[in-house]
């Protein structure tokens, strides 16, 4: 008995030194991503951080002299109720009011509230997504859904595209959650997003740059497309995208792994497809089928 179960270890163990061994892999390159991404990411968070501490200086100056105002009108109120309100006081409340602009300080608080809030909003959406592309992967994968990966990926990956082009989304309402392991997902969706802006921002066009991201159910699968209007890729050299270490950017901008990277994670991870399509001067399309659970069939 004890030697069937050695023998049954020693199969195991190699399947599982595998995937621990994969599971280093994408966790490494995943936080190589998010090392490349911080400076974008600390001027997301950092341009929301500086005008709400705008804000707050506002609102602290404002409060001090709603105070100062108050604690004049109290002293009025307390006069009238001796009969001795003096010419002085009045005067005193009258330079307080003047030089505080009621009226800009009333229009004002609320905006600068509601922007405060605003911007805590979208530092706490940045900081969530950065955990969740770092973490950890599971082993195992585990219910996702489509479209949240893909806004939370665009919103990490923001300075890498916000100069360059706007983003869109045409993402179906019908799309379920998937069995997938999402933080694979998160590194293909970056990867192509990154590779869209890199072609937006060395192309030499007059009209806006865009990238589309749409999905959509289909019968047995989700299909994702994503479309930019960048220099596209010479048809001759369209069959060799996926090649480990072929890259069409200049030397030191890119290491030809990312769309290796894309390729096996989505077919021999996730039993899907990917594809693309291109023209030269006009634009690249990629798009990817992911199988659907057999219960949302």
């Amino acid at each position: 008995m004890q030697a069937d179960a050695k023998c049954e270890e020693d199969i195991i163990a190699p399947e599982r030194n595998v995937a621990r061994s994969q599971s280093w892999a994408l966790n490494r390159r995943k936080l190589e991503a998010i090392g490349a991404l911080a400076t974008g990411i600390a001027h997301e968070i950092n341009s929301p951080i500086q005008y709400i501490e705008n804000n707050i200086q506002f609102l602290e100056d404002a409060f001090q002299s709603l105070s100062d105002i108050l604690q004049a009108h109290s002293e009025l109120v307390a006069a009238e109720k001796q009969q001795s309100i003096s010419s002085e006081l009045i005067k005193t409340i009258e330079s307080l009011e003047k030089k505080a602009d009621l009226q800009f300080i009333l229009e004002e608080c609320p905006q600068a509230i509601r922007q405060s809030l605003e911007g805590i909003n979208h530092v706490s959406h940045i900081v969530s997504a950065v955990k969740e592309f770092a973490h950890p992967g599971s082993e195992e994968k585990e219910e996702s859904n489509v479209n949240n990966l893909l806004k939370m990926t665009s919103q990490l990956s923001k300075n890498e595209w916000k100069y360059h082009a706007e983003i869109s989304y045409d993402l179906a309402e019908d799309i379920p959650d998937i069995l997938c392991y999402p933080g694979e997902l998160c590194q293909v969706w970056l990867n192509l997003i990154v590779n869209a802006a890199y072609a937006l921002k060395v192309r030499n066009a007059d009209t806006p740059g865009f990238i589309k991201i749409s999905t959509q159910r289909c019968e047995q699968s989700i299909q994702i497309t994503f479309i930019d209007n960048g220099v596209g890729i010479p048809q001759d050299i369209q069959h060799r995208v996926f090649d480990p270490f072929f890259t069409t950017k200049d030397i030191g901008e890119g290491s030809g792994q990312g769309l290796a990277i894309c390729k096996n994670i989505i077919k021999n991870r996730h039993d899907g497809e990917i594809c693309v399509t291109s023209e030269e001067g006009k634009g690249t399309g990629f798009v990817i089928r992911l199988p659907l659970n057999s219960e949302n069939t």
